[in-house]
């Protein structure tokens, strides 16, 4: 997907950190990872300021490579989760 406002291209991309050594798993029941969280942001963070991946968009990455995902690839799922993002964020929908 790419959305422009106001002449400003924006790209919407997916990311799993890794298993991060955190308390969050614990909260919610899974063991706690081995990746600092350092070694987190890394693919989060390379994501936001990669230069290849200007336009680059709908996609999931993991290791600051591109994943399969089928619920990524299924427009009905994606556009469910557009309509969810704006409307949290108190945006209107852009009819595509």
């Amino acid at each position: 997907m790419w959305y422009t406002k106001e002449g400003l291209p924006v790209t919407s991309n997916a990311c799993h950190p890794g298993l991060v050594n955190t308390s969050l798993p614990a909260k919610l029941g899974f063991p706690a990872g081995n990746l600092s969280i350092t070694d987190g942001a890394d693919t989060p963070s390379w994501l936001a300021i990669e230069p290849s991946l200007r336009g680059v968009s709908g996609k999931y990455f993991t290791k600051r490579q591109e994943a399969p995902d089928a619920i990524a690839k299924d427009e009905e799922s994606r556009r469910r989760a557009m309509e969810k993002i704006h409307e949290l964020l108190l945006l209107p929908y852009p009819e595509m």
